[in-house]
């Protein structure tokens, strides 16, 4: 974990999480948990009660792609050309659905064809 304090703002300190205290404490609606870190501090100049701007990493990946979330939402606008096309093959769906519906009715008036059966004489 990385850290800053307000005494030393251009100073960034490493340290590692020993400990994180499940006793929330909330004051204004912010809720603040307890961590104990151990670090090196030879110059002696952290001191108990110094508000620090912390950066926990919780999770690290190498060689993988980064895409931004927005991007998993990305919906292109449709152009002209786009919802011409669309209706032009709507068009073309219902006409021949219309077609089949007319050609099952007519075979459905229609009287069936005699059919005849023949037989080789053996």
């Amino acid at each position: 974990m990385r850290f800053t304090v307000d005494a030393f703002p251009n100073r960034s300190f490493q340290g590692e999480v020993q400990q994180i205290r499940l006793n929330p404490t909330t004051q204004q609606n912010v809720v603040t948990y307890n961590v104990r870190v151990s670090l090196s501090n030879p110059e002696q100049i952290l001191l108990p009660g110094m508000t620090a701007y912390v950066s926990i990493g919780v999770a690290s990946r190498q060689d993988v792609l980064l895409v931004p979330n927005a991007a998993l939402r990305f919906k292109p606008q449709r152009d002209a050309a786009d919802s011409e096309r669309t209706a032009a093959g709507r068009q073309r769906r219902s006409r021949s659905s219309a077609a089949r519906a007319r050609a099952r009715a007519a075979s459905a008036t229609a009287p069936a064809a005699p059919c005849i059966a023949s037989r080789a004489a053996s």
